[in-house]
């Protein structure tokens, strides 16, 4: 399968926009970790929430840059991410929408149903494969980013006719929709199938396995995959980081610092993973296998 190519365009850079999510998704799911303890009491916790609208938004600004990279007309509206409005910016720019995604480009998604029990990482399930798939959980995408984003009653007391357990749970209690770790890492992942498809639909299947990035990845896959570092060697990469008011890289060594000592608390210092471990091993995926 492939796409139309459009003439007189360069493929555009990959999905960069998204770090900022998947950055804000690993920190709050580090400071969430609990060995052997479940949600504190009170309400709910809106972080997850604030992952979803950094993710969309990051969506939304990746279209913006493909759509300055397609059209030199100024006057032109930018793409939205109404499922509607994304098929007729396809079409007003004279963009075949694909009906399958290619087994290359798929990413898998997580899972949970109930908001007080089962797994509290949900469980892995295949994204969406279809075009039809994908612009039902674009609707999903803005109804739950409208809900955080507004919270009027209107959006956060209706429960979405699709994506139930992907990208929102139904609450245990009451009429209020709820989401949780799952449902914001789905969130993530999903933005990358939208961008994905985009590619895929302007410029073909080729480019479009060119412009993928790394997929997020849970914190116990994550700690699977990861070297045991010195922990040492890296709090003096820190310090040196946060001397010369380098933020960016300080925040990624804190959060290194706080993996490799949880592992370490998890499973040891023996346990390394290695490539023999798996012929299909690799640090980080850039897409998944159907569940």
């Amino acid at each position: 399968m492939d796409g139309q190519v459009l003439p007189d365009t360069q493929v555009p850079e990959p999905f960069y926009e998204i770090k900022r999510a998947h950055t804000a998704f690993e920190i709050f799911e580090l400071d969430s970790a609990r060995i052997g303890s479940g949600r504190p009491e009170g309400p709910r916790s809106q972080l997850w929430g604030s992952v979803v609208v950094l993710a969309r938004a990051a969506l939304e600004q990746a279209l913006r840059r493909i759509h300055r990279h397609l059209c030199a007309d100024t006057q032109c509206e930018d793409p939205q991410l109404d499922p509607h409005k994304f098929e007729r910016f396809l079409q007003d720019h004279d963009i075949e929408a694909m009906d399958t995604v290619p087994l290359g480009l798929h990413v898998s998604l997580r899972r949970k149903d109930v908001a007080k029990a089962g797994h509290g990482s949900g469980i892995p399930v295949n994204g969406p494969m279809s075009r039809q798939d994908l612009l039902g959980l674009l609707g999903v995408l803005n109804h739950t980013r409208n809900g955080f984003v507004h919270q009027e009653r209107k959006k956060t007391e209706k429960l979405h006719e699709y994506g139930a357990g992907l990208l929102w749970v139904p609450p245990e209690q009451g009429t209020v929709w709820t989401v949780q770790k799952p449902h914001a890492f789905s969130t993530i992942r999903f933005c990358h199938a939208v961008f994905r498809f985009v590619i895929l639909c302007a410029w073909g299947e080729v480019a479009a396995m060119s412009a993928r990035t790394e997929l997020p990845l849970t914190l116990e896959d994550r700690l699977e995959r990861m070297q045991i570092d010195d922990v040492n060697q890296i709090l003096r990469e820190l310090s040196s980081f946060v001397s010369e008011s380098y933020t960016g890289s300080a925040l990624d060594a804190a959060k290194e610092i706080q993996l490799s000592l949880l592992r370490l608390n998890l499973v040891g210092e023996d346990s390394q993973p290695t490539l023999d471990d798996s012929m299909d091993w690799a640090p980080v995926p850039l897409s998944d296998p159907l569940v």
